[in-house]
């Protein structure tokens, strides 16, 4: 890795390790002067996150998480219904990822030491969705989860996110689940249904 970073032939990194080592990995890729794209969720913590971005902007190189679907012509086209008024206003939206897990296991998602977690796995996704759709930060987080005894990860998590107005997203992570990724929109005046909505 280091031989990588020093190359002056690399102007760019794409880091897909394990959630614990992305901090370290993003600040090191920063001091040799290369742009990051960095696998979700960015960092294991909000501290790292902060430190991530502190690196990259002193280092003047861009620091992009892996969120690829936002770009998707399917994110686009949802974009562009949302904003055209197609279902009036949004005010509720519900998004699902969820698959089961089998155990024992040494997928790294079960493991603690690297941050694992539904969470950190396919709940960041169902976060990042429920943003892009309402098109700005919640202002208030309630969750739940399950934590599992033997790995000492979340396995399951429900969250619900509130935004301004009054508006909110209800949404499902988890190991111990099936459904996949699966996501409702509800508008004033519609809903949109959309498959598939993080891995169109």
């Amino acid at each position: 890795y280091e031989q990588m970073l020093a190359s002056d032939q690399i102007d760019a990194v794409y880091i897909p390790l394990p959630n614990s080592m992305h901090a370290e990995w993003t600040m090191r890729a920063a001091r040799h002067g290369k742009h990051v794209f960095c696998e979700k969720p960015l960092a294991a913590s909000a501290a790292e996150a902060e430190q991530m971005v502190a690196a990259c902007r002193a280092a003047g190189v861009t620091l992009f998480e892996a969120f690829v679907f936002l770009y998707h012509p399917q994110s686009l086209e949802l974009r562009r219904r949302l904003t055209s008024g197609a279902i009036g206003e949004l005010v509720q939206v519900q998004m699902g990822f969820t698959f089961p897990l089998k155990r024992p296991t040494d997928n790294i998602r079960m493991n603690r030491e690297l941050a694992g977690g539904s969470l950190m796995d396919v709940g960041c996704y169902a976060i990042t969705f429920a943003r892009f759709a309402l098109g700005e930060e919640p202002v208030s987080v309630q969750a739940a989860v399950r934590m599992d005894p033997a790995y000492g990860v979340d396995t399951l998590a429900s969250m619900v996110l509130t935004f301004r107005g009054d508006r909110h997203a209800s949404l499902q992570a988890g190991f111990e689940a099936a459904g996949g990724q699966r996501a409702t929109l509800h508008g004033t005046r519609g809903f949109i249904e959309v498959p598939q909505p993080c891995h169109p």
